[in-house]
């Protein structure tokens, strides 16, 4: 069990194992997804029968025009959809939070396509079972061999699910079921997806001498912190998926979604769909936010009690970490209070997050520079720090001791 107070800081690395993109590819899906939408919107304005329905993302638009000119509903919604596909190549973010942020205008488009990012990873992993950023990084391959093999890769021979540790950790010496609530967790995430309250309701549901009510309640109690929202409610009983399997995606397929009025009718039920979801997420703001005090307060004050932190997949971005006071919290020096220990990952030893780390925990920037060992202090001392150069998975099952066990 988690017997002192733990927190794990979630990162877009950690959301990766589970088919979910990190920054930059995030980026490229979110530009794929608007051009097919700008295909359907610029189809279904040019033709007369089928300006009715409307997709709630029409009718709502931000500034939208008054109802009764539908014609321009239309265009309003498509000429954003290009400026959103031109600005985004011309800018060509590393993230597309920041870009969203400096480009209000565009935000309901641009969480619209990320919601539709989101939801297909989420169909795809629940589909397959599998990692399928595994078979993306084969089929980008130069190697022609690569790119041939990666249709035929099997994506559950990897070992990718890290949720399984967490799972594991939760039910050790947990004897009856009310004693899930002494598990001292909490997690605090940057990430959209919900695939981590996914796993643990299932995994925790599958258990025999666990009484609902207490998985439930355990999965509530502000147990995980969305900072900038998710993309639904933790999937239970009455999960919905969305259906992705209405059409292919290829240009050809949109057109016949605009083209037919049953079909054009089913594609704005799954705009609506996400339109709905996307409501639920926000960006990284250049500017500090009022929104959420109350998820910012409560995510403060988790991982400043905390005595033990495992921060995974995070890039330590700096305006993430200032929103979070995690310059402070995360301090350790000699004069601290309560003991803490920090267990990070820096899958593939990036100098970058190194220096960054460094400056966090020990204000300097060279402290895990190489080849600087990976460790700081000791687990019995006023604090510990240890640095994981693999992914998150191989981390937690080669590298990171049970700290926070008493």
């Amino acid at each position: 069990m988690f017997e002192q107070k733990t927190v794990f800081i979630l990162g877009a690395g950690a959301s990766w194992h589970y088919g979910y993109p990190t920054g930059e590819e995030l980026v490229r899906k979110t530009l794929d997804k608007a051009r097919e939408t700008s295909n359907f919107l610029r189809r279904s304005m040019e033709s007369l029968p089928l300006r009715e329905p409307r997709p709630v993302i029409v009718r709502e638009y931000p500034g939208q025009v008054p109802s009764g000119d539908i014609q321009k509903q239309w265009e309003k919604v498509w000429r954003d959809c290009e400026e959103f596909i031109k600005k985004l190549r011309q800018v060509n973010p590393l993230v597309i939070d920041y870009f969203l942020g400096q480009n209000p205008q565009l935000q309901p488009i641009g969480k619209l396509m990320i919601a539709w990012v989101i939801l297909e990873c989420e169909a795809s992993y629940l589909k397959s079972g599998g990692n399928l950023n595994r078979r993306e990084i084969l089929s980008r391959s130069p190697r022609l061999e690569d790119r041939q093999n990666a249709r035929y890769l099997d994506l559950t021979s990897f070992n990718d699910d890290w949720y399984r540790f967490l799972i594991h950790k939760l039910l050790n010496n947990c004897r009856v079921s009310k004693q899930l609530h002494e598990n001292r967790i909490h997690f605090v995430t940057f990430n959209y997806d919900v695939s981590l309250e996914y796993a643990l309701f299932n995994g925790l549901s599958a258990i025999e001498f666990l009484d609902s009510a207490d998985v439930k309640k355990f999965l509530g109690d502000k147990r995980i912190l969305h900072v900038y929202g998710k993309i639904r409610d933790y999937p239970s009983d009455n999960f919905h998926a969305v259906d992705f399997s209405l059409f292919s995606n290829t240009p050809e397929d949109l057109a016949r979604y605009s083209d037919s009025g049953t079909k054009h009718n089913a594609f704005v039920t799954f705009l609506d769909e996400l339109y709905e979801a996307s409501k639920n997420l926000r960006v990284i703001d250049p500017t500090d936010k009022t929104e959420d005090k109350d998820i910012l307060s409560d995510a403060k004050k988790v991982i400043a009690d905390a005595r033990c932190v495992y921060v995974l997949g995070y890039g330590f971005d700096d305006n993430n970490s200032k929103r979070l006071d995690l310059f402070e919290s995360l301090r350790l020096t000699e004069q601290m209070v309560s003991p803490k220990s920090i267990l990070f990952t820096n899958f593939g030893d990036i100098n970058r997050i190194n220096k960054k780390a460094s400056k966090m925990f020990f204000g300097n920037f060279n402290t895990f520079l190489s080849p600087r060992p990976p460790t700081v202090g000791a687990p019995n001392a006023k604090y510990y720090c240890e640095k994981s150069i693999r992914n998150v998975y191989e981390a937690l099952a080669f590298d990171f001791d049970a700290l926070e066990e008493k």
